[in-house]
């Protein structure tokens, strides 16, 4: 979307409240699924009570009779069947969803519909026993780097803020969609947390045990979403990440054993992820490959993949499924 507009209007929607579960089960009985396995999700979201315990005090009971419940493997799935008839309105308006996160992607061409689908979305929010918190609510106006356009449209009419960064599912992205902002934070949070590592050396965790607790700390901390935001990262940005790396080789907080460098945690991450997408026809990420190359009887060079290769500018080939495509192509 972003390749054919000169901005893209991001707004992200802040929901409080809960769900209705009468209305989760209308939409759920429209799937096809067993009857066992509806009655027992029945069963299991009704007749639900909470109640709270402080200085071993029991407080009285009070029921609950909707909402989703956090922390159950259910949830996310739960509250996407109920906000699946959540869509916008206008093409080629979009709207990214994950558990209670909500995106409106609104193209420059429509810019001036994007007040009619916040409206929309206050709307079915109201329906479906929700509120729409504009105070959580932000906007921000994406754009290619180094090509700010002429001029921004104006704010939206629901008083909703516009900022120029925010962070979706724990990465922090940029309005021109840097990751400078991400890894400075990332590589912060790094070493303030490589203390702990101290803390487990100075107790007399050493050798293989000590290699092993500060390789999964560091593979999961950098590399956590990094087939997402690895291939906007500049030269700069990746330097500052190895650097973290070397900094906790060369406390000894590695047993004195040699750590994967950063780009061998994002070739490793890439190559799982892709291999999933790929082999996975039921992956959310699948719909996004390009369809398979034509039989022929010439014989031609093995690649990784089987599928097309479409022309793609250089910004979406920083893309994770593009990115993908053209490795080990040429």
């Amino acid at each position: 979307m972003l390749d054919a507009e000169p901005y893209v209007r991001m707004i992200s929607i802040d929901f409080s409240k809960a769900f209705d579960t009468v209305r989760i089960f209308e939409k759920i009985a429209l799937l096809p699924l067993p009857d066992f396995l509806y009655n027992w999700l029945l069963q299991f979201f009704s007749e639900r009570s909470h109640s709270t315990i402080f200085n071993g005090v029991i407080s009285s009971t009070l029921k609950i009779n909707c909402s989703i419940i956090q922390g159950t493997g259910m949830g996310p799935a739960m509250y996407l069947i109920s906000a699946s008839d959540l869509k916008p309105q206008h093409s080629p308006n979009a709207m990214a969803k994950y558990a209670d996160d909500t995106y409106l992607l609104v193209p420059a061409s429509s810019s001036h519909l994007a007040n009619s689908e916040v409206d929309h979305v206050i709307d079915w929010a109201e329906i479906h026993n929700l509120h729409v918190n504009m105070a959580k609510c932000t906007e921000m106006i994406l754009y290619h780097k180094g090509k700010p356009p002429q001029s921004f449209p104006p704010l939206l009419k629901q008083g909703i803020l516009r900022v120029t960064e925010t962070k979706v599912l724990g990465i922090t992205f940029t309005n021109n969609l840097t990751m400078n902002l991400h890894v400075t934070n990332l590589v912060t949070k790094t070493n303030q947390s490589l203390y702990a590592l101290r803390i487990l050396r100075t107790h007399g965790l050493d050798g293989t045990q000590l290699y092993m607790v500060c390789r999964a700390y560091i593979e999961n901390r950098l590399g956590y979403a990094i087939s997402a935001w690895g291939g906007f990262t500049s030269l700069k940005d990746m330097d500052k990440l190895q650097k973290t790396i070397n900094r906790a080789y060369r406390r000894g907080l590695s047993g004195n054993l040699p750590l994967p460098s950063i780009q061998t945690i994002i070739s490793k991450a890439d190559r799982v992820l892709f291999h999933k997408v790929v082999s996975n026809p039921s992956h959310v990420l699948h719909n996004l490959l390009p369809p398979e190359r034509p039989t022929t009887s010439m014989i031609l060079r093995d690649r990784p993949h089987n599928m097309q290769l479409n022309s793609a500018t250089t910004q979406m080939r920083r893309n994770f499924i593009q990115r993908m495509l053209f490795l080990d192509a040429y």
